[in-house]
């Protein structure tokens, strides 16, 4: 349904009247509100806002976001100058996740010559692989941690502390039990973090961006890495 955003619930908003397509026809919708929200709010109003969403009016049914696509003129991130942003917007929020080609190694989405949606539609970017292989690596790394959690897009969303940006995902559901810690915008460097929300103590985690384990005393996890993100999940 072109248009459709999170913003009406179930509902598609015609002007003149508002058409549920949820009942008896789909049960799930592209969500075209999602690139405005991602520019327009940071992480925790848009995280906990469709988290609410999802548990509320539209539970039972599913929501695909996008960033960038084959037939929406208006990216998110056009000459790529966020994609570290857009990859932590895209695949850490509630719902489901569409990831366009060269998405993930920065083809740009504004081509000289080019006329409207071929703009969109450009040839991949193969030859600047190598130069873009960290931002190709940071999406591989959030995409393999969304995979083996369903709780980052299915599970219910909350905040742990606001300096460094931590929240947990929690999901429970016909035996299933699944939770994990993610951090965004911490310091390099050694990270002490707040998780006695979802792992006790004597719990050996992993973050699962930088590889590097750890035991849970008193509550809190102690990471020494290079990189400004932790993707937390309990030790196989």
């Amino acid at each position: 349904v072109y248009g459709y955003g999170i913003s009406g619930g179930q509902y598609y908003d015609f002007g003149d009247q508002k058409v549920n397509y949820y009942d008896d026809a789909f049960t799930s919708l592209i969500n075209f509100d999602f690139k405005w929200n991602a520019r327009e709010q940071g992480y925790e109003k848009l995280f906990k806002d469709y988290s609410k969403k999802l548990e509320s009016e539209l539970d039972g049914f599913g929501l695909l976001n996008y960033l960038s696509s084959h037939d929406d003129g208006q990216p998110f991130d056009p000459n790529r100058d966020k994609a570290i942003e857009t990859a932590n917007f895209l695949m850490l929020s509630p719902g489901g996740a569409q990831i366009y080609y060269g998405d993930e190694t920065k083809r740009k989405l504004v081509v000289e010559d080019a006329i409207g949606d071929a703009n969109l539609r450009s040839v991949m970017n193969w030859a600047e692989l190598e130069s873009n292989r960290k931002t190709l690596e940071h999406w591989q790394k959030l995409g393999q941690f969304r995979s083996r959690h369903p709780s980052v897009g299915a599970g219910i969303h909350q905040m742990i502390t606001s300096e460094p940006y931590t929240f947990y995902r929690s999901l429970t559901k016909e035996g299933y039990d699944d939770q994990v810690v993610v951090v965004l915008n911490a310091e390099r460097g050694m990270k002490e973090i707040n998780v006695r929300a979802i792992f006790t103590d004597g719990t050996e985690i992993r973050d699962a961006y930088s590889g590097k384990t750890t035991v849970v005393e008193n509550g809190k996890a102690i990471f020494d890495t290079q990189h400004n993100l932790l993707l937390l999940e309990k030790s196989e």
